[in-house]
């Protein structure tokens, strides 16, 4: 087993996001191929969902906030893997003062196993910057 994968299984465990994630930007192309073995589902199915984010900006200039949030939330509450969906979501809710909710969104991603994904490191690592703050407003 390589050195590379071994440290990586071992963030995992360890739950050390950030340094897991900084190590994923730092080596992108092999960390994509070692991940690809380790959970290859990951990698076999299309988010069904993806379209929602392009409708929520859309309709997001006709329709408003509230039809943007409502779009986001489908889509994160079926599990999508695109963590701009629920960085936008987070973003809104913190707009409206609502950081309780902002912080379960960023929960959520993180909840999932998609945050381990080398494609996804550097939009995780923006959402755990979220999740950091937000929890400092929610417990001072």
């Amino acid at each position: 087993m390589s050195t590379l994968r071994t440290k990586m299984i071992e963030l995992m465990k360890q739950d050390r996001k950030r340094e897991y994630l900084n190590l994923c930007n730092q080596n992108y192309t092999e960390t994509v191929a070692i991940i690809r073995e380790l959970f290859p589902e990951y990698y076999q199915s299309g988010d069904p969902f993806d379209s929602l984010y392009g409708e929520a900006m859309e309709n997001k200039e006709r329709e408003g906030t509230e039809e943007e949030i409502r779009i986001l939330e489908t889509a994160i509450s079926n599990s999508s893997i695109m963590p701009y969906c629920y960085e936008r979501l987070a973003i809104l809710y913190s707009k409206q003062k609502n950081y309780k909710r902002a912080y379960e969104v960023c929960m959520k991603w993180f909840d999932s196993g998609f945050w381990k994904i080398p494609n996804s490191s550097t939009s995780s690592l923006h959402l755990l910057d979220r999740l950091e703050k937000l929890e400092r407003k929610i417990n001072p």
